[in-house]
């Protein structure tokens, strides 16, 4: 008998149901959820491994559409329960990912067997945990990421060119970086790297521009006045508008030479990045390489417990990109 895995979503990364998996499988770009059944069957094994047969199950409004651009052995036009469809086809056992809507599942022990692909397992879900050989990208899979990774350093050189162009003054406690007259602002400049990110066909959602002491906040957008002499914090993760493919750069900048504490801390995260390096190899306890970064930070003053209310102590500790001055 057939092993059978059923995936459930949309494969238009703006959809709430976005399923990577399935777009990975079937190349074929929905807004609205469909199923995708995958059935293995050792009976067609070529070199030892099961061979697969791919089937999208999808509604009147996309069957034409799927049938010319799917990637799939079979196109089925289904638009009632999945359970029928799968009677139909003599199959009584699925697979499912733990991504799959509860609900649905729930509807679909009713009619089959259903096993949760890892739910005996304690671990986190691992994202190739359905299609394990996503993690080996192909050579085009590599070329659309390099591609991707390149349209970012070309919008980080334009942040840089708008810091080497900008001045500053002093306002208050603060240096504000002023560019062509104006305070430069992390808006303005998410917006000059996000629009560079657009000419080249990728779109940029989240970018973090953040300054000064907003940097301290793991994942805060930034705002407001770019602050010279601080750290300007970039991180940028574009996709590709045709491909959807990624890449993910963070840099740390600077304008007018680092304050002599930036220029501390600095030295403390690469030295503790390179002592965690040299420890890193097969069988080494990653517990014991982070409690290594955090006594290092420790002794150079940098302490890194936080406190949240009615709780013990926590560890923490959070770094990104390289950095370089302009």
């Amino acid at each position: 008998m057939s092993k059978a895995l059923l995936l459930y979503g949309a494969t238009e990364p703006e959809s709430p149901h976005f399923s990577p998996d399935m777009l990975w499988r079937t190349g074929f770009r929905a807004p609205d959820p469909f199923y995708c059944l995958i059935l293995y069957s050792p009976s067609l094994s070529r070199g030892g491994q099961a061979s697969s047969k791919t089937i999208l199950l999808v509604s009147r409004l996309e069957y034409a559409r799927a049938k010319k651009e799917a990637r799939t052995d079979r196109v089925v036009l289904h638009e009632g329960p999945i359970a029928a469809f799968l009677k139909s086809e003599r199959i009584s056992r699925v697979r499912i990912p733990q991504s799959f809507p509860h609900g649905l599942a729930e509807e679909l022990k009713k009619r089959v067997k259903v096993e949760i692909i890892g739910a005996a397992s304690a671990k986190l879900r691992r994202a190739d945990e359905v299609f394990p050989e996503r993690a080996r990208k192909t050579t085009w899979e590599v070329k659309e990421i390099e591609k991707a990774a390149r349209a970012v350093g070309k919008a980080i050189d334009k942040a840089r060119t708008i810091l080497r162009k900008s001045d500053f003054r002093k306002s208050g406690k603060s240096d504000f970086v002023r560019f062509e007259g104006k305070v430069l602002t992390s808006e303005f400049l998410r917006d000059m790297i996000e629009g560079s990110l657009f000419a080249d066909g990728y779109l940029a959602s989240g970018t973090i521009v953040s300054s000064g002491k907003d940097t301290a906040y793991p994942h805060a957008a930034g705002k407001g006045p770019i602050i010279a002499h601080t750290p300007i914090i970039l991180d940028i993760f574009p996709r590709s508008k045709t491909t959807n493919y990624y890449a993910d750069i963070t840099r740390t900048l600077f304008k007018s030479a680092p304050s002599e504490p930036m220029r501390r801390m600095y030295q403390a995260v690469l030295d503790a990045q390179e002592g965690a390096i040299k420890q890193v190899r097969a069988g080494v306890d990653a517990s014991d390489v982070y409690k290594g970064v955090i006594n290092l930070f420790e002794e150079r003053g940098y302490p890194t417990v936080y406190s949240p209310p009615a709780r013990q102590p926590v560890r923490q500790s959070f770094s990104v990109g390289g950095s370089f001055s302009d």
